[in-house]
């Protein structure tokens, strides 16, 4: 609820900069052309993200990763890169960064290890 409320707020400053005139109209349609793939791209992967994880897609292949890593995080964090290399020869590197994060954090969850690097 608070990033709709960060958007919204975002997206009325910029109302006020194009009612102003703080924004030109030809750099607003500069902006949106570069822009709107971008934001195409992070809507697409964001319902592609929900649905796999609904299905039970990432849930699915971090129990896998973690069965054929048996217990040794060299061994896990070996198959999650042979995974992300495989991922990345089908998809982009940036999608493969969006689908695989939910993918890591499950494993090492389930694994017992910590999910972010410690200090």
């Amino acid at each position: 609820m608070r990033l709709a409320i960060i958007g919204a707020v975002l997206l009325a400053a910029g109302a006020v900069a194009i009612a102003t005139g703080a924004l030109p109209f030809t750099d607003l349609v500069a902006l949106v052309d570069r822009v709107a793939p971008i934001l195409l791209f992070v809507v697409a992967m964001t319902v592609v993200t929900e649905l796999c994880s609904e299905a039970g897609v990432f849930l699915w292949t971090a129990r896998r990763l973690r069965y054929w890593g048996r217990g040794y995080s060299i061994l896990l964090w070996l198959l999650l890169a042979a995974f992300a290399t495989l991922s990345t020869v089908f998809l982009s590197l940036d999608t493969t960064a969006v689908l695989l994060t939910p993918v890591v954090v499950s494993v090492t969850r389930q694994a017992g290890l910590p999910a972010c690097p410690s200090r």
